[in-house]
């Protein structure tokens, strides 16, 4: 079910649920939310999978610790997430197929969780894409209407 949703609160919401993980980890994680209030027209739970998605893979991507960061902003008619992690990159041959299905280079992984973020945003009218990606660095921006 879809309602009206306060994007910055969905992500502290979010965070909390993953805050003793990250914690055990020693991974830091930073939200700076737009300072204006963000409200978007989504599905919370599914929402939420998709930023779980990617905090996971970044978590994965740093099993000595890190740092995330999580920011808020709008643009033009859209909401904006952008998560960056300071882990071991995406391979480059990679890069270009990370939303297809059954794709991991972990042997643990499904390769399920950014084609079913995918899918999510895009039922939301977003979308999601890969900014940049090297040793030390890994950017994602996913997008969705802002509700009026």
């Amino acid at each position: 079910m879809y309602s009206r949703q306060d994007l910055s609160q969905i992500v502290r919401d979010t965070l909390l649920l993953v805050r003793l993980k990250l914690h055990q980890q020693k991974i830091e994680i930073r939200f700076q939310p737009d300072p204006r209030p963000i409200f978007v027209e989504v599905n919370k739970g599914q929402f939420q999978q998709v930023l779980l998605n990617l905090i996971l893979n970044a978590t994965q991507a740093m099993p000595s610790g890190g740092t995330i960061c999580v920011e808020s902003s709008s643009f033009e008619t859209n909401a904006e997430i952008i998560v960056t992690d300071d882990g071991k990159g995406i391979p480059e041959d990679l890069q270009n197929k990370i939303f297809e299905s059954f794709l991991t280079d972990r042997p643990d992984g499904t390769g399920l969780g950014l084609s079913i973020s995918k899918r999510i945003l895009r039922s939301h009218r977003g979308d999601i894409e890969l900014l940049h990606s090297k040793p030390g660095e890994t950017c994602f921006r996913f997008w969705i209407p802002q509700s009026k």
